[in-house]
């Protein structure tokens, strides 16, 4: 079902949050609860939902918005990696560092001094039809990989046993 402005239900639901996180970045109390409350639906209602359409928890949501926050200030050089760390709500920046490192692959230290090639690829989040999909690649990288190398020492120990 479609709004009149051609975005789905999901989408809409999708910024609406995205809207409140941003809006209460500086916001120390601000949690699930809060967010569902300010939605206007059930907290375990807000998680199904968003387990369904974005396969995260209302917590991995929040902190994906907060993480997508820091990666453009991180960017824009806007301040310390202490400070993004706090503007966007985290209350330490080693678990900043953390998270950041986690969701992104690279410290947040990397993208303020201009290394973001591995950061920049992996700011949209893969859905879950995305991650089976890297997943069964590299399976099948890794099979093509293993039965080259067999095919090759099979035939390395054929020429061997040709030649003694």
């Amino acid at each position: 079902m479609n709004s009149s402005n051609g975005q789905s239900q999901d989408e809409s639901l999708i910024l609406q949050l995205r809207e409140i996180v941003l809006d209460n970045l500086d916001n120390k109390q601000f949690s699930v609860e809060k967010l569902s409350a300010e939605v206007g639906i059930s907290r375990s209602q807000l998680h199904r939902k968003l387990k369904r359409i974005k396969g995260q928890s209302t917590s991995q949501f929040i902190r994906g918005v907060k993480l997508n926050e820091a990666m453009k200030l991180l960017q824009e050089d806007a301040a310390t990696i202490s400070e993004i760390a706090y503007r966007v709500g985290f209350n330490s920046p080693s678990y900043f560092h953390k998270c950041f490192l986690k969701e992104y692959g690279c410290p947040p230290g990397d993208v303020k001094k201009g290394a973001v090639a591995a950061a920049v690829a992996h700011t949209i989040p893969l859905t879950p039809t995305l991650q089976k999909a890297t997943r069964a690649r590299t399976k099948l990288q890794l099979g093509l990989i293993l039965s080259i190398s067999i095919g090759f020492i099979l035939a390395l120990t054929a020429i061997f046993a040709l030649i003694f």
